[in-house]
């Protein structure tokens, strides 16, 4: 996300995300003071919208990969940053003789919301992406729309993330939300510690019901136990943690609970959207929640509170989270910190994709966390140069990220949550670069079916074949 693409000044850029959500008069709903109670099923299967949050050119592989590997009836929805055109060229003119091919997957379903944000990594304005996304689905899409129980699930899912396998609409039906008390220890392996540490790894996170995993045990404990630990002594989130600590939950609103009362949000102090604890932190990527929760926190978590202005971008101090953790005052080194030196300074606390809708849940949903699953992304860290000169000098029969795929695949009753896989600091083309082998031979391997062979060879064909400008670029950027 490039720099030149961020503007953070005093006015507000945009109205303020809360204001675009849809109030919808759910059943039995209190006031925000109150914690609400698991949603109840009205019968039949929840539907699912998958969000995106696009910046790049290589967002448009990544919504195709979207297109494939969901169903037909599955909307996704597109958030693209400030300054970039994505609709226009998702045309039958744009795309040539490879319409037919894209159009296979019902494009139609792909919508793009009209708010365009500035969007920078490390910034609330992840968070922030989707958030407007969530609102365009409130007032234009039938599948939120019409929902007045709150039961659609919305997935947030990255633009450098290759969903391998289809089903994840099954799978995030049937639980009720994403959760784990203690960050990347649910989603992330390194791949730099090599193969033979990959196995190791992959059994700390296995992910089953019966007989409990150790991941799933140590969760409940912890959700049972309202353990926060593991988060709480992040020293990466240390000034989020000290924020609602030294407001004693305060963070409802900018001058105390009686600015939250007029705006509707409860009382101030632990009474209103937060408490001081527990907290959480979790990887964003893949992570899901019913609209009844998101309708939830927007109300009560977001509007009128701390958070509002660093989500709508509208920080009087003029750089990224700023507002919160006093960075009007920041010195370095005796002189007034700039932007970036203060982003340095806050590290994770200003990533609230991260930070917000975990903690919200774990404080105001705990009742969920029973039927919860961690988010159906792996974060892979690993060493891009060292896996392109593999690719490079065919020495090897597969990257160490294709090893983790087929071990997934061949492995899927102790991770049956995961259905794509993020190299952070990839993009989506490098990623999916270093993914041949699963792409084109993943049968010899493991048992795939004919119909999950086609879906490969088909993406490929269609990002081979489109023309330069639409963006598929296959290249290292």
């Amino acid at each position: 996300m490039g720099r030149r693409q961020v503007h953070w000044r005093p006015s507000c850029r945009q109205k303020s995300i809360a204001n675009g959500a849809t109030d919808h008069a759910l059943d039995g709903s209190p006031g925000c003071a109150a914690a609400w109670s698991p949603p109840r099923t009205s019968g039949g299967t929840p539907r699912v919208v998958v969000s995106y949050a696009v910046c790049g050119t290589d967002g448009y592989s990544a919504l195709l990969n979207g297109l494939q590997f969901t169903r037909a009836s599955t909307p996704l929805i597109a958030h693209v940053c400030h300054g970039a055109s994505y609709a226009s060229r998702f045309t039958r003119h744009s795309l040539g003789a490879s319409f037919p091919l894209f159009e296979r997957y019902n494009a139609s379903r792909l919508h793009f919301n009209p708010t365009q944000l500035a969007m920078r990594k490390g910034t609330p304005s992840v968070l922030a992406a989707h958030l407007s996304n969530l609102a365009h689905c409130e007032a234009s899409l039938a599948a939120c729309r019409a929902d007045r129980r709150g039961s659609t699930r919305l997935v947030l899912m990255p633009t450098n993330a290759v969903i391998f396998r289809v089903g994840l609409e099954a799978w995030v039906s049937s639980h009720l939300v994403s959760f784990c008390s203690f960050s990347a220890q649910c989603t992330d392996v390194d791949l730099q510690r090599g193969i033979s540490a990959l196995a190791i790894q992959m059994r700390d996170l296995e992910w089953r019901d019966a007989p409990p995993s150790r991941l799933r045990e140590r969760v409940a404990s912890d959700v049972a136990a309202r353990n926060d630990s593991a988060a709480a002594s992040d020293a990466y989130f240390g000034a989020f943690v000290r924020l609602l600590r030294d407001s004693g939950g305060g963070a409802t609103s900018r001058g105390g609970g009686a600015a939250s009362s007029r705006r509707g949000g409860g009382g101030g102090g632990g009474g209103g959207g937060w408490e001081a604890r527990p907290v959480a932190s979790m990887a964003h990527e893949g992570s899901f929640y019913p609209l009844r929760v998101l309708r939830h926190f927007v109300r009560c978590g977001v509007r009128g509170s701390l958070f509002e202005a660093a989500l709508a971008q509208c920080e009087e101090c003029g750089a990224p989270c700023c507002s919160l953790y006093d960075g009007r005052h920041a010195t370095h080194g005796g002189v007034p910190s700039q932007p970036s030196e203060w982003q340095r300074e806050v590290r994770g606390a200003c990533t609230l994709e991260e930070l917000l809708l975990p903690t919200f849940v774990f404080q105001r949903w705990a009742p969920l966390l029973d039927r919860a699953s961690p988010p159906i992304v792996m974060r892979a860290w690993g060493n891009l140069f060292a896996m392109e000169a593999q690719v490079a000098s065919r020495k090897a029969n597969e990257t160490i990220l294709d090893s983790l795929v087929l071990h997934i695949l061949a492995n899927l009753e102790a991770h049956p949550h995961v259905f794509a896989v993020k190299t952070p600091r990839f993009t989506f083309s490098q990623s999916y670069r270093l993914l041949a082998r699963v792409r084109g031979t993943c049968e010899r391997h493991v048992p795939c079916t004919r119909e999950d062979l086609h879906r490969d060879l088909d993406m490929f064909t269609v990002m081979s074949r489109l023309p330069r400008h639409v963006g598929f670029n296959m290249t290292r950027e």
